[in-house]
């Protein structure tokens, strides 16, 4: 679900802040829920986000009886790290989160945004978006509106959100609002103050699936997400910056036809410059005879895909992708081993996918990773996860 591509994955206001949110809150108040800044019972939701050199961390998780959210940075590739900072929610912790169903961040300099779910009155107490947004770099943080758009109590979930190079943020979730969960759209160009009203990009998707959300160097925005019937991966762009949107292909033509949710997105990287953007991404399928992680190639755009390579074996499932240069690209996974506990594995190609290193295992023999996410900073890749123990874990790979 990794994010701004470099060449690569909530409404309501304090009433005390209201006159302020123009401007911003800054640190107008602090959530009355939070006791140790640094502290959190146990890691259920991390998302990552590189811009430029910074690798922005967002973590969630219990504090007591109540959800909390956290924010760290690293500006040398994850050597080290500032010290965590609570984002107060002000009322309106993140509810329903889950590895696959986290709480997102994107950047565009010091201005931040922090999205996530919240209580409502959604199937199982699921309920819309609220956001939080930052003005330097992520020390204070003040309350934003629901990107959705304000008023709904009803479920609005699997966010995701990136910024552009001209500093607009864009953001994709699903939500039942057209009758059917689908998938839409909507952008802010002020840093999260206002969105624009939201869009429709699929009126009818997969129900709970993570969706991968880029933008693109070249001002084009991509959503890789799971489509229902069958349930393979999509391909939606716009090359407007998000004025409209087109389904482009579908990634990986398996006819994968299943009537439950795989709760599996993919990844997706662009590499821009040529005359056609080249896209690569790896996708899970259930279809019989081809169970597990699949990396193809799109030479086009995003209209034609070449599946490629296989990726591990048919335990393979939870992956994310990376690319350093267009050309040395890595891709993460977990798989149960034959010990039964879940693994997160690494493969790297420095010549654009034509050959691959053997897969390294990074989590510790007899540990349970799950759920890994990658991305390229500094010298080389960062790799996160979350451990069964409620802790996250991180590997750097040097370049």
């Amino acid at each position: 679900m990794v994010k701004k591509v470099v060449t690569t994955v909530f409404g309501f206001v304090l009433v005390a802040c209201t006159a302020l949110l123009l401007q911003g809150c800054g640190n107008a108040s602090s959530s009355p829920e939070i006791v140790d800044p640094a502290h959190l019972d146990s890691v259920k939701s991390l998302d990552v986000y590189v811009d430029g050199s910074t690798i922005h961390l967002l973590l969630a998780g219990p504090v007591g009886e109540k959800m909390a959210v956290r924010y760290l940075e690293s500006t040398d590739g994850g050597k080290t790290w500032s010290e965590r900072v609570a984002v107060p929610t002000y009322g309106k912790p993140p509810y329903g989160i889950y590895r696959g169903a986290d709480a997102q961040i994107a950047a565009s300099g010091k201005h931040l945004i922090a999205v996530w779910p919240t209580h409502g009155s959604g199937w199982g107490g699921s309920g819309p978006l609220v956001s939080a947004i930052s003005n330097d770099g992520g020390k204070t943080w003040y309350p934003g509106p629901d990107p959705a758009g304000p008023g709904s109590t009803k479920a609005e979930g699997y966010v995701d959100i990136a910024a552009d190079d001209d500093g607009v943020f864009h953001t994709v979730w699903l939500d039942s609002s057209t009758g059917r969960q689908g998938l839409h759209y909507a952008r802010s160009d002020d840093g999260g103050r206002h969105w624009s009203p939201a869009q429709t990009i699929d009126a009818v998707t997969c129900e709970c699936c993570w969706n991968t959300f880029l933008a693109a160097p070249d001002g084009r925005l991509y959503v890789l997400y799971r489509n229902i019937d069958p349930r393979d991966m999509e391909l939606a762009v716009s090359t407007n910056g998000g004025d409209s949107w087109r389904q482009r292909s579908t990634v990986g033509k398996f006819g994968w036809d299943y009537k439950g949710c795989p709760e599996t997105g993919g990844g997706l990287v662009v590499a821009t410059g040529a005359s056609q953007p080249v896209l690569r991404a790896v996708v899970w399928t259930g279809e019989q005879g081809q169970v597990g992680l699949h990396y193809l190639v799109s030479t086009d755009g995003g209209q034609n895909w070449k599946l490629s390579q296989r990726m591990g074996d048919t335990n393979a499932r939870h992956s994310d992708m990376a690319t350093l240069d267009g050309g040395h690209i890595a891709v993460v996974w977990d798989a149960v081993e034959k010990n039964g506990h879940s693994a997160i594995f690494v493969i790297e190609s420095k010549d654009g996918g034509s050959t691959w290193s053997k897969p390294r295992q990074l989590s510790a023999p007899d540990t349970e990773g799950t759920h890994p996410r990658i991305v390229a900073a500094a010298d080389g890749y960062t790799v996160f996860w979350t451990q069964a123990d409620g802790d996250w874990e991180m590997f750097r790979l040097a370049d």
